[in-house]
């Protein structure tokens, strides 16, 4: 071999490796989603808590029902466990059941919503359980159905579906001095025990217009094309034209009825500024400050503020994200500082990415402990 025929090589091995580097690199400054997330605006909830059953702690009813879409109602009920915060899922819908994450069933609903608006409504629902047991369920409005903003606002998850997903549960104007029946298989479950002996300061309650955001635990795909980001939720997101300071990133439509949608704004580096969940007109928002890394940019000892809104109540949760690289991963610790009960709590997202840019993503959950 010549010296000439040794210089080619090594320049074209020199020339190889840097157009990995660059095609690495490259791959390393695309968007970068961390989270996965569910999200529902309902018009209607109702919440019993029936301490005399041998395995549940509460059945809750979850409506779409507008006379602005009378051809679009659902109907979510749900038995929570006592001992684990299990939830088991019914639906009136049988593509919902279909794509739900967690335990579902679809079943034909008899269900009626009635009362005087801006009141406490009423509840008439019947069906079948997974044991194939009739279900009857009825809740009636209080003399004074007035409602309150007294009891509106964000609430603790609890245990309630704790073991699968961070949960944001928003209601609106409510009323706890509502009364009601249930039945399981002919067996009377109501809640007669006094307000106060279960620790819980209502039996039943109703509440006009409800949020439930969610942030998903467990493993996702994330594969990178020259032109958009899909993960194994079948999300595809896709930059739309526009300003090259600004890019927005959006994906297929998905959910009930086609309704939902996820939006991303990102800075010239696909960096995240805000990411946006849509449910018809109402959104769930995560606003990052200064910006959300991508793989090209996270750095150990990063830090990152965000806060979480629906729709106009901004700031509802607040916290930083803690950044932790190694060879083969990096870590996002979502640490919640607000409110007072979140703090110590929070989440955790592992991104390990292939020389493509394409990554799978852990989430989990627990205390800040986690990282």
């Amino acid at each position: 071999m010549t010296k000439h025929t040794r210089k080619v090589i090594r320049g074209s091995f020199l020339a190889a490796v840097i157009v990995a580097a660059a095609v690495a690199d490259q791959a390393q400054s695309k968007l970068l989603i961390p989270i996965n997330t569910n999200f529902s605006y309902w018009d209607h909830h109702w919440i019993m808590w029936i301490p005399r059953h041998p395995l549940y702690e509460a059945i809750e009813v979850l409506s779409v029902d507008s006379m602005s879409y009378p051809n679009m109602r659902l109907v979510r009920v749900f038995f929570t466990e006592k001992k684990t915060g299990k939830q088991v899922h019914y639906f009136n819908n049988a593509n919902v059941v279909r794509n739900w994450r967690g335990e579902a069933h679809y079943r034909d609903m008899d269900y009626r919503a009635d009362g005087q608006s801006g009141r406490a409504m009423n509840l008439h629902l019947k069906f079948k359980d997974k044991d194939d047991k009739p279900v009857e369920l009825k809740i009636e409005g209080a003399k004074d159905g007035a409602l309150s903003d007294g009891g509106a606002g964000l609430k603790p998850q609890g245990s309630h579906g704790a073991d699968t997903v961070f949960l944001l549960f928003y209601n609106g104007p409510s009323n706890s001095q509502v009364e009601g029946r249930l039945q399981i298989g002919g067996e009377d479950f109501s809640p007669v025990h006094k307000v106060g002996e279960d620790g819980r300061s209502y039996r039943v309650a109703y509440s006009r217009t409800a949020y439930t955001a969610v942030i998903s635990y467990g493993q996702s795909r994330f594969e990178v094309s020259q032109d958009s980001l899909k993960n194994s939720w079948f999300r595809i997101f896709r930059p739309l034209p526009g300003s090259q300071e600004r890019i927005i990133y959006r994906t297929n439509a998905f959910g009930f009825e086609n309704g939902n949608y996820i939006e991303v704004k990102t800075n010239s580096k696909s960096e995240i500024l805000t990411y946006t969940h849509f449910s018809g007109k109402h959104t769930f928002r995560i606003a990052f400050d200064p910006v959300l890394p991508h793989l090209g940019s996270a750095q150990t000892g990063q830090v990152v503020k965000y806060k979480m809104s629906l729709d106009q109540f901004e700031r509802l949760i607040e916290g930083v994200i803690k950044v932790t690289r190694t060879n083969d991963s990096t870590a996002f610790a979502w640490e919640h500082q607000t409110p007072a009960w979140l703090k110590g709590f929070g989440l955790q997202s592992v991104i390990r990415p292939d020389a493509q840019g394409s990554y799978d993503l852990v989430v989990t959950g627990g205390s800040r402990q986690l990282h």
